[in-house]
């Protein structure tokens, strides 16, 4: 694959890659003039994937190779301000990014909801809020990594709003931290975005961290099965109910035999509602899913 620094493309988005080896090029990258930190983090993951070899000949390469980019590329972090080695997590340093508020308490085990004590399990390990004792959700299982808050709700903002795609490693290694959790599962899938909505945001910053989780665990990522079929107004601006009946049949399965009988992970990059992702999975079910777990990095509490 030719690598072409300036050329205004994602080519992570690829099928091709789905699966594969992780490219060099992994990252979108506008052109040198638009911005240096694209340039940076181009080094960083150079060195990621290639740093092992040279390493071996000496860590001096590595280290003159980062002392020379953070004195002509200096980065700076984006809540605090201060100076960002190369090394470091991109956006943010490692203050910052240790600020983030785990959800590692008590919650239900069906929708991730935290609960107030841990006295609410007293009942029983699998005590449900009441919520979901109500009107249990089509999805069997919720996890969130952490709260939406500081660190992590800036980062998210960068990566799915100021196009910094780099962030889908970093990001992709805080869902990992609860993969575990979730049990045994056989297919990946991310919340699709609609082709208009793709087009305006250039990625699905959804499938990117599905990428990630699919080239760590290397279980298949089903790339396209799960469509958005219809246009729908952005959920940040719905209450509740709006958001459940905005999104209810806005999904399709292409091919309901890739996922019949099979226990689905379904990645997302915020739980708000879940009425999104509720709908993603009453599609899957319907469509002869075994079990669907949702995945998310951070959860609005």
């Amino acid at each position: 694959m030719a690598l072409c620094p300036i050329a205004n493309r994602d080519l992570t988005s690829s099928p091709a890659f789905v699966g594969k080896k992780r490219p060099i090029h992994h990252i979108k990258i506008t052109g040198f003039v638009k911005t240096h930190g694209a340039f940076r983090i181009f080094c960083w993951r150079w060195l990621d994937t290639f740093g092992g070899d040279v390493l071996k000949k000496g860590a001096v390469v590595s280290s003159v190779f980062t002392y020379i980019a953070d004195l002509l590329f200096p980065l700076s972090c984006k809540m605090c301000g201060i100076s960002i080695r190369m090394g470091e997590t991109p956006g943010l340093c490692e203050s910052c990014w240790s600020t983030i508020q785990f959800l590692d308490g008590p919650c239900c085990p069906r929708c991730g909801k935290p609960f107030a004590s841990e006295a609410a399990l007293s009942y029983s390990p699998n005590h449900q809020c009441g919520d979901c004792r109500e009107k249990p959700p089509y999805y069997d299982r919720a996890i969130s990594v952490a709260h939406y808050d500081k660190a992590l709700a800036e980062a998210i903002h960068l990566f799915k709003y100021s196009k910094k795609t780099q962030w889908s490693r970093p990001l992709g290694r805080l869902l990992l931290k609860r993969v575990s959790d979730l049990g045994k599962f056989d297919v990946i899938l991310a919340v699709p975005l609609h082709p208009k909505r793709l087009r305006q945001r250039e990625f699905n910053q959804s499938l990117l961290l599905a990428r990630e989780v699919s080239l760590e665990t290397g279980l298949p990522l089903q790339v396209d099965n799960l469509c958005r079929v219809r246009w729908t107004q952005p959920q940040i601006e719905l209450n509740g109910e709006e958001r459940r009946k905005n999104v209810r049949r806005a999904f399709e399965v292409k091919r309901p035999d890739q996922v019949e009988d099979r226990c689905v992970v379904l990645i997302d990059d915020v739980f708000t509602t879940g009425a999104t992702v509720n709908e993603c999975a009453r599609i899957l079910k319907r469509a002869g899913a075994k079990s669907v777990a949702v995945l998310t990095l951070a959860r609005m509490v």
